[in-house]
C-alpha cells in the first residue's frame, strides 16, 4: 500500500503537532512523544512493515519533492506537500505553520505482493516556508511549501534555534568564510568553513586527496548562502584537477577532463560532500522495481522511474538490473509462453536486453505522488543517472563523517520515523 508520514515539529519546543479532534478547539495540540506523527497513511501503532497496518481512510496527499546538489539550478525548486480533507480549523490557522520543521517519509508499506517496505524511508526534512489553507466548494486542503534540509540554500542556521532560521538576506548572511592555505587539503578547509557556519549540521565527506592548495597566497572567499558556497567549491575543484592550467604549481600535473568536481548535498540534517573519486556500495535496483524502462534524459544522462522509495538519494550509486524482463517463449523448449524470462536466450535473434546496465551515479531525485490516484505513475520516484564517471580509487560502505553536531538530532527533528 502507498505509505506516507508527515510530521510537523515546533522548532522552539521540539513538540510534535497533532490535529485536534475537538472541533471547537485549536487546530493542533502538542505531543512530547517523538514517535507521534501529524498525518500518516498507517493505523495508530503500525509501521511500514506491519501487515494490514495501512489505513484505508487515510487523507489524500500530493507531494512533489526534488533533491539535487546545491550548486545545481534545480536546488532552488521548492518542494511542496498538499493534504486534502483537513478540518476548517486547520484551513483558518494555516499561517501558524509557517516556520515549523517538517519531516516526510514515504514509499510502500506491506500489503501488496510486490510492495517492499524496506525501500520506504525519509524523503525530505526541512522547514515550512509558507502554509496555505484552501477551501474550494466542498474541498478543503493545506499546502506546505518547504525549504528542504532545515537549512536550505536560502536559509542560515548557526545555532539550531528558531530565531536563527531566518531567510538569508544582505543583512543576515550565513557565516560562510572559506580560507584555503598553502599545502592544506580542500577537505580540511571545507570542514572548517561548514562546521563554523552550521554547527547544528553533521558533515560527511570523501573527496580526492589531490585537492591541495599550491599557492603561497591563501585562497579566501565569503558567501551569503550554501548555494553560493557549493557553486564556488564545485568550480574551484574542477579547475584544479580538470584544468585549466596544468603547468601551474597550483593545479594538478595530470589533467582529468572527466573529473566532475566536488558536490555538496543537504540531506536531512547532514551535509554530504563528495566528488565521486570514491564509490559507495551500489544499491541494487531489481527489474520488478522499474516502472517503464530507463531512457535517455539528456546527453550522458539517463532517467529511471521506480515505485516511490526513500532509500536512494542524490550522490548514491545504484546497480541496474542486467537485462529487461519480458514475457516470451524465447526460453521455452516447447514453444509455450514462460511466465517470466529475464532477457533473451543467448542464441535468440531478438534483442531484449537493456541498453543501460551496470553501476550509475544518482545526480537528481524527484518524488511525485498522489496517494489516491489509481494510476501506476501516481506514486513514483524519478532518478537522473550518470554512467560516465572518473576512475574510482576506492570503494566505501558509506561516506565517513568528518564532523558530528553536538545536538545530534538534526535541528530537533524527532518524528517521521519510517
Amino acid at each position: 500500500m502507498r505509505y506516507y508520514t508527515i510530521t510537523l515539529i515546533n522548532p522552539t519546543t521540539s513538540q510534535v503537532l497533532v490535529p485536534n479532534t475537538n472541533p471547537y478547539g485549536t487546530a493542533f495540540v502538542f505531543s512530547n512523544d517523538p514517535t507521534t506523527t501529524t498525518w500518516s497513511s498507517l493505523n495508530v501503532g503500525a509501521n511500514a512493515h506491519t501487515v494490514g497496518g495501512s489505513n484505508p481512510a487515510a487523507l489524500r496527499v500530493e507531494l512533489d519533492i526534488t533533491s539535487t546538489p546545491l550548486h545545481s539550478p534545480d536546488s532552488h525548486a521548492k518542494p511542496f506537500i498538499r493534504i486534502y480533507g483537513i478540518p476548517l480549523s486547520i484551513v483558518a490557522q494555516a499561517a501558524d505553520l509557517n516556520g515549523m520543521f517538517i519531516s516526510v517519509s514515504g514509499g510502500m508499506a506491506a500489503g501488496l505482493p510486490l510492495a517492499n517496505p524496506n525501500q520506504s524511508g525519509l524523503l525530505v526534512t526541512g522547514q515550512v516556508l509558507q502554509a496555505v489553507g484552501e477551501w474550494v466548494g466542498t474541498d478543503m486542503s493545506l499546502t506546505l511549501y518547504l525549504a528542504p534540509g532545515g537549512s536550505s540554500a536560502d536559509y542560515s542556521n548557526a545555532s539550531g534555534g528558531a530565531s536563527a532560521m531566518q531567510p538569508v538576506t544582505a543583512n543576515t548572511p550565513a557565516n560562510l568564510t572559506f580560507t584555503w592555505a598553502l599545502g592544506q587539503s580542500m577537505s580540511t578547509a571545507i570542514a572548517q568553513c561548514l562546521a563554523t557556519a552550521f554547527p547544528a549540521l553533521n558533515i560527511q565527506m570523501s573527496i580526492s586527496d589531490s585537492l591541495v592548495w599550491g599557492s603561497g597566497v591563501a585562497k579566501t572567499a565569503y558567501f551569503q548562502n550554501l548555494a553560493q558556497f557549493a557553486t564556488f567549491i564545485n568550480e574551484t575543484s574542477k579547475s584544479i584537477l580538470a584544468g585549466p592550467n596544468p603547468a601551474s604549481t597550483i593545479y594538478a600535473q595530470n589533467v582529468n577532463p572527466a573529473y566532475a568536481g566536488v558536490t555538496i548535498v543537504l540531506q536531512g540534517g547532514t551535509l554530504i560532500v563528495q566528488d565521486f573519486t570514491t564509490q559507495t556500495n551500489p544499491i541494487p535496483i531489481a527489474f520488478l522495481d522499474l516502472i517503464g524502462q530507463p531512457n535517455w534524459a539528456a546527453p550522458g544522462k539517463v532517467q529511471l522511474v521506480t515505485c516511490m522509495r526513500g532509500d536512494i538519494t542524490t550522490s548514491d550509486f545504484v546497480q541496474l538490473p542486467p537485462a529487461l524482463g519480458t514475457t516470451s517463449n524465447f526460453n521455452s523448449p516447447n514453444g509455450g509462453v514462460s511466465p517470466l524470462a529475464i532477457g533473451n536466450a543467448s542464441n535468440s535473434p531478438f534483442k531484449g536486453n537493456s541498453a543501460f546496465t551496470g553501476v550509475a551515479l544518482v545526480t537528481k531525485v524527484r518524488h511525485l505522488g498522489d496517494s489516491r490516484n489509481a494510476s501506476g505513475l501516481a506514486w513514483v520516484s524519478t532518478y537522473e543517472l550518470v554512467f560516465q564517471q572518473p576512475v574510482v580509487s576506492k570503494l566505501l560502505s558509506a561516506i565517513p563523517y568528518v564532523y558530528k553536531s553536538s545536538s545530534g538530532n538534526s535541528y530537533g527533528f524527532t518524528g517521521g520515523a519510517s
